[in-house]
């Protein structure tokens, strides 16, 4: 099908691609969903247009027959459905490969090695179905012949995700299927290795989103208030759907304050509660982080961050949000910041997140970001029977009257369900007394102002949850946050494989920043380099003031993700300069 078979050793990449509204991305997805069932691993990209209509949209799928950690470096295939748009693949085609693009438009200017082919994706939708809108099916089956998955696999999942039924339904299985025959008669029978046997056994197909909003029901959420927001809103659309089931409830409200107050509402009255925004939401919730800080009120806030500032880029990712959810806010109070590395890690993090809000009483942020919200990645099945679950204390011994913000050995006092007889209490953002009560005195001030900062004194710094990886005595660290795991630890068993020493750490607790678990990390090294998608550095910034070293930045901040070439390239050289 294609002159060089691609190396197995670093998966297999395709992009589909077009102009928005072409149906690019729900193409893509379908494809990824395929491809898992045929027995790969997978990891897939989407390139969403900023406009409502038009621009560029794209979807890149990388399969393997481990697990797939990053985007690719190269592509193997692309299909291109835009118009004069086809030439802007071939940086990414790498100087070979295969471009297929709609015969009806310009035909591209390429450098050699590229084989260009144009076929008539427009008119065979037209001849099957009446509409040549249809053409991402035929691109779908192109596709699907190309990787070797039989055309009744994304047929199957496009009548499910398109609702294909009567007349309509059957035009769209034939302009998928005639796709698939195309690529068969013009390019031949695939020539790519068999997907593993037994690859995708106990995986599931899964966006960042969608782990959050499982972990979320795992951990007991009942209750989920937001306010659509690119890239994070399909977090409030699975929350929709499952939370019902188990008796919660899940409302799209006016904005993001009310998002996040009712939810301290509904945690106050004694349920578990999430709300999920994006950068230019989250700035709102300030104020009401420091109510939940102060009223000592349980609550899990998922920033998924865009590019920014502002509105920004609302469909690129970045990193920027980090000093702004450590820091953000007026006066001084506690919280805790926590972030993924990937897919399957934002389940067992968003429990982990619900866990830490209901010990400490205490806002705790999720920080999660375009790139892997919406990234898609096989992993293991989450088991909600699996996880531990934290419950706040309720239950307050003693006869005497309730001092709800009395002393406590680790600052954490009983929370009662309101309606408690003689346990009743009062909830304020405004100092007050052990009771609740408003008070300006100066000792009393201090005393709270203790009381509260004394939770975070109490998380130990080996529950950061660090994942290491690499040569254990490199002199060269990477120390990185979030979802550029996934490149980075590529880059660095790649550096390892071909004689270049180097280790990786991901503390996946950001703050209280974990300087105890990360200093004995961070002396040995001679290097420590900061890979980050933010032009800012909020990390460098974190781990030069814990540690008093200079962080080495590893930077990208154009709205796309990190390649695990692109970074073994710049490690290696900081790890060879300072040999």
């Amino acid at each position: 099908m294609a002159e060089t078979v691609p190396d197995p050793h670093r998966g297999i990449a395709i992009r589909l691609s077009g102009s928005g509204g072409d149906g690019i991305i729900s193409a893509g997805e379908i494809l990824a969903g395929a491809a898992a069932r045929a027995g790969w691993a997978v990891g897939g990209w989407r390139e969403t247009p900023t406009e409502v209509s038009g621009g560029h949209a794209g979807f890149t799928l990388r399969l393997g027959a481990g697990r797939v950690l990053a985007p690719p470096d190269r592509l193997d295939w692309v299909i291109d459905l835009g118009t004069g748009t086809a030439g802007r693949h071939a940086a990414d085609l790498g100087g070979s490969g295969l471009l297929l693009h709609e015969s009806g438009g310009l035909k591209p200017e390429l450098p050699g090695g590229i084989t260009a082919i144009g076929l008539p994706f427009e008119a065979i939708a037209r001849s099957e179905t009446g509409n040549g809108r249809s053409r991402n099916a035929v691109a779908l089956g192109t596709a699907a012949a190309i990787l070797g998955i039989p055309a009744e696999l994304p047929a199957e999942l496009a009548a499910i995700r398109y609702g294909w039924s009567g007349a309509a339904g059957e035009g769209g299985r034939r302009a998928l299927r005639a796709g698939h025959a195309l690529a068969l008669e013009r390019l031949g029978p695939s020539r790519l290795p068999a997907a593993p046997a037994g690859g995708a056994a106990g995986q599931v197909l899964l966006s960042g989103n969608e782990a959050v909003a499982r972990g979320a029901v795992a951990a007991g959420c009942r209750r989920f208030y937001g306010y659509p927001i690119t890239p994070a809103t399909e977090i409030l659309e699975r929350l929709a759907v499952e939370l019902p089931r188990r008796g919660g409830s899940a409302l799209s409200v006016e904005d993001e304050l009310a998002a996040l107050a009712m939810c301290l509402g509904s945690s106050f009255a004694g349920d578990k509660a999430m709300t999920a925004t994006s950068g230019p939401g989250f700035s709102l919730m300030a104020e009401l982080l420091g109510l939940a800080a102060a009223a000592e009120i349980p609550v899990v806030v998922v920033d998924v961050q865009r590019a920014g500032p502002c509105t920004g880029l609302p469909t690129r990712t970045e990193q920027g949000d980090l000093l702004a959810a450590v820091f953000g806010g007026h006066g001084d109070f506690p919280r805790i910041v926590v972030a993924p590395i990937d897919v399957a890690d934002a389940f067992h993090q968003t429990v982990h997140a619900f866990n830490l809000a209901e010990r400490w009483q205490v806002p705790v942020i999720l920080l999660s970001d375009q790139d892997l919200a919406q990234r898609l990645q096989t992993v293991p099945e989450p088991d909600d029977g699996t996880v531990a679950i934290v419950e706040r204390t309720r239950e307050a011994p003693g006869d005497g009257a309730f001092r709800r913000y009395a002393p406590a050995p680790d600052g954490v006092s009983p929370m009662p369900p309101p309606g408690t007889p003689g346990r009743c209490w009062r909830a304020s953002g405004q100092e007050h007394d052990e009771s609740g009560l408003p008070s300006a005195d100066p000792e009393n001030h201090v005393r709270m102002m203790r009381r509260r900062a004394a939770k975070l004194d109490g998380i130990p710094d080996d529950a950061c949850g660090a994942e290491t990886f690499g040569a254990p005595a490199a002199e060269t660290l990477v120390l990185g946050w979030g979802s550029t795991y996934g490149a980075v630890r590529e880059a660095v068993e790649r550096l390892c494989a071909a004689g270049t020493p180097v280790r990786g750490i991901y503390p996946k607790r950001l703050w209280p920043y974990p300087a105890r678990r990360l200093e004995p990390e961070v002396a040995r090294a001679r290097r420590v380099v900061v890979p980050e998608a933010s032009a800012g550095g909020g990390w460098a910034r974190l781990v030069e003031m814990h540690h008093g070293v200079r962080a080495i930045r590893v930077a990208r901040f154009d709205g796309r993700p990190f390649r695990p070439g692109d970074l073994a390239d710049r490690i290696e050289e900081i790890a060879l300069r300072g040999r």
